[in-house]
């Protein structure tokens, strides 16, 4: 009797929530529609692996592999030698890394001393790098020897003391490693290598007064037993940076620092594991072509690979051709991407020959997923692709269209399990009905702590509990979201509101169009309403002849008077972030000197 109440108990709790959250009888049968709170720090998941998975290989790089026990023993090496120069827990450690081995490695030696990872692009300038490391507190940073030259010129001015420094060969195959060394000594690390600068005043002279250390006496020096004094679960594991796109984000040229602690990063690596049941724990491989810099590399690759054993097959760049090349030999089963990779990919010529059938599962975030894009990939691979959705402050996955059950074209489909999302007016805060557009709210455990040194700012965006993502979006009847645009991407056009996105999917309907981005005319950022004009770039595709006078035909069929452009820009292509995400400021910037009123 007591079994039969307690069942009965449970079930009334499950229709209350699905009558809270009508996304929740979407979910499939397999996926929670929570998740226990993680109990240990996110480098127990490695631990964990090595002891499961040991023989497994953790990491596939250029023809060599790096099984679970000794990725495990190697990042003990690491914590140890980094405890060796002084690093002690809450000390910050900026990884400047592209997608190698050493990044995986330095990762959880952070983790596993209680230090804090700062990921910071490989390809950022010098002043840049500067910033990051001023404004995080880093005082030890492993990069790429090819880096040497540029942090040597600013190490004093942005307070290191010491530099860990690492060749992009160091973990190659052996074959792979006398190809590279016969030709020149950096070849390989084309797209992570800045350019030569000379020296300015007011940076350090050729020797600084910080310590260059080889990466590999680190690990020799470190200890192969896991450290004595480790994190906690609750403590601060990462700072990774915005791109300065959410929400209304200060002008800072370099973002805000968003601080994850290791429960919102295992959180949301085990909310990703639930979506996907299908998973086969020791048998996927993850091709990780997405930055780990950017927390969707690092969540979607890093963190969740030990979870169920799987092989990191590493990109340090995305080049088509060579990671076309790249699935051929490793057999990938699993792509977290962004719309350009699966596009540039889908249209490479004799692409099926490189073996894209073996990837099953793909993730497509950063930016709005065509669905011609989406498409054509399944035509090639016979997998799924399912769009999803996130942002640096929620670690960074709140939404994802199933995998097995129904997906919905231009969605980004359901909340992920123990997360709550909701649409208000942004002007007034109310809840906004179904199919009407709102800022999208989200809770969950994956939700960050709050922006490093910026308490206005987090007060703005963190409002009990909920972050204000500063998105607008829809939701159908079933719980299906949908964004719009950005709140602040928002152009108003004869006093209604026109969402660029809304142009942009009608223009991607015309069969000459590869790529579309439109802008407003009268100012950016938008604040205030007022008339503006609507400006389109095009990138055509090559085997067509598609004129500016057609596709303002089509618009016009297509879109309401107030929406349709007044211009159309042919060019080559976009300016984007890490992540593919197309830099609409610079777009409008464009227009400045000849459309602005």
């Amino acid at each position: 009797a007591r079994l039969a109440e307690e069942r009965a108990a449970r079930r009334a709790r499950a229709r209350a929530l699905e009558a809270a959250r009508p996304w929740l009888k979407f979910y499939d049968s397999r996926t929670p529609y929570g998740i226990r709170p993680p109990v240990a720090p996110l480098n127990r998941t490695l631990e964990v692996a090595a002891r499961r998975f040991g023989s497994t290989a953790a990491i596939q790089f250029c023809g060599a592999s790096i099984s679970y026990r000794l990725l495990d023993r190697l990042a003990n090496r690491f914590a140890n030698g980094l405890a060796g120069l002084g690093v002690a827990k809450g000390d910050r450690v900026a990884i400047v890394l592209p997608n190698v081995p050493q990044a995986v490695i330095a990762y959880y030696g952070v983790l596993k001393l209680g230090a804090v990872a700062v990921f910071v692009n490989p390809l950022f300038s010098r002043e840049e790098l500067v910033e990051r490391l001023q404004d995080s507190g880093a005082r030890v940073l492993v990069a790429l020897t090819s880096l040497r030259e540029d942090i040597a010129a600013v190490a004093d001015r942005a307070g290191l003391s010491h530099v860990i420094l690492t060749h992009f060969k160091a973990f190659m195959g052996f074959k792979q490693r006398l190809i590279y060394g016969a030709l020149d000594e950096h070849a390989g690390e084309k797209g992570s290598r800045a350019p030569k600068r000379t020296t300015a005043a007011h940076e350090s002279p050729i020797d600084p007064l910080c310590q260059f250390t080889p990466f590999g006496l680190v690990l020799v020096r470190g200890k192969r037993e896991a450290p004595q004094i480790g994190a906690e679960v609750t403590d601060l594991a990462v700072i990774a940076y915005t791109s300065g796109t959410t929400a209304d984000a200060s002008e800072s040229t370099i973002g805000l620092g968003v601080m994850l602690t290791h429960a919102n990063l295992a959180a949301n690596a085990l909310q990703l594991r639930h979506w996907a049941p299908e998973l086969r724990p020791g048998d996927e491989r993850i091709l990780c072509a997405v930055p780990f810099s950017h927390s969707y590399g690092l969540t979607a690759c890093i963190n969740l690979g030990p979870l169920v054993g799987a092989t990191l097959i590493l990109l340090p760049r995305f080049d088509v051709e060579e990671t076309l090349k790249t699935i051929a030999r490793d057999r990938p089963s699993i792509f977290p991407g962004v719309p350009q990779m699966f596009q540039s990919l889908a249209h490479f010529p004799d692409v099926r020959k490189f073996g894209v059938a073996s990837i099953r599962l793909c993730i497509s975030s950063g930016s709005p997923l065509p669905v011609e894009v989406q498409e054509e990939f399944e035509k090639l691979t016979r997998g799924r692709v399912v769009e999803a959705y996130g942002l640096t402050e929620a670690a960074p996955a709140t939404h994802c269209n199933p995998f097995s059950g129904r997906r919905r074209h231009g969605s980004i489909g359901l909340p992920l399990p123990a997360t709550e999302a909701r649409l208000i007016d942004p002007d007034t805060g109310a809840d906004v009905g179904v199919e009407q557009p709102g800022e999208l709210l989200v809770r969950g455990p994956q939700v960050m702590q709050g922006y490093w040194k910026q308490p206005t700012e987090t007060a703005r965006v963190l409002k009990d509990g909920w972050l204000h993502t500063g998105d607008i979006c829809r939701v159908d009847e079933d719980g299906y979201f949908s964004v719009i645009d950005r709140r602040k991407d928002v152009i108003f056009s004869a006093g209604y509101p026109v969402y660029p996105r809304d142009i942009e999917e009608v223009l991607y309907e015309h069969p000459g169009v590869q790529d579309a981005a439109v802008v407003g005319s009268s100012g950016w950022p938008r604040g205030e309403l007022q008339a503006s004009q609507i400006h389109v770039f095009i990138v055509p595709r090559a085997d067509t002849n598609v004129t500016a006078e057609e596709l303002l035909a089509h618009a016009k069929k297509r879109l309401p008077a107030h929406a349709v452009p007044v211009a159309v820009k042919f060019v080559a292509g976009f300016p984007r972030n890490a992540l593919g995400k197309v830099l609409r400021r610079k777009l409008a910037e464009r227009l400045t000197s000849t459309s602005r009123p």
